[in-house]
């Protein structure tokens, strides 16, 4: 039995087309004029496979991130802390963004785990360590708390909104602030 992940190579030989053409199926490509009949024989082909894009590879070729990193560290997790990252879930998910919580314990620095994620922004409730900020700022990655700052009294669905918009409409570019 064949535990591998199907490859854009795998749709293209059962498709009978190349990668390329797969791509541009897939990836929704106008650039390219590919005849409807072989558009439909790569999905079938895509569908039967179960192949799904691979976010690493995507995240490599566009050079983004589609991982928003919510910290939690030393963030007692009930059921308002709960709700608040159900709603940046949803609201990262709007923006095709793929909420990761990260809970550590002392002495397990951020600079870990964004090295391996590379995510495109990293939140917190709670201001962040002068050792974590460094790392987010080496690594160009936007940063935003809500300590001490108005969106502390309001919903958590009026939080997610704005942080996870924030974050988006900042993308890749910015600093740790």
């Amino acid at each position: 039995m064949d535990t591998r992940r199907p490859t854009s190579a795998d749709v293209a030989r059962v498709a009978g087309v190349s990668r390329a053409t797969v791509s541009y199926v897939l990836n929704g490509s106008t650039r390219q004029s590919i005849p409807e009949s072989t558009r439909a024989r790569v999905r079938a082909a895509a569908e039967s496979l179960g192949y799904t894009p691979n976010p690493a590879a995507r995240a490599l070729r566009s050079g983004r991130s589609t991982v928003v990193l919510f910290v939690v560290r030393h963030t007692p997790y009930g059921s308002n802390v709960g709700l608040a990252t159900a709603r940046l879930a949803e609201r990262a998910a709007e923006r095709g963004l793929t909420l990761l919580v990260w809970q550590s314990g002392p002495g397990q620095p951020l600079a870990g785990a964004i090295t391996h994620l590379q995510p495109r922004v990293v939140m917190s409730f709670y201001p962040l360590p002068d050792a974590d900020l460094g790392a987010l700022a080496a690594h160009h990655i936007p940063y935003a708390c809500t300590a001490g700052s108005e969106t502390m009294s309001r919903r958590e669905d009026e939080v997610s909104a704005l942080q996870v918009g924030y974050l988006a409409d900042r993308g890749t570019a910015g600093s740790a602030t």
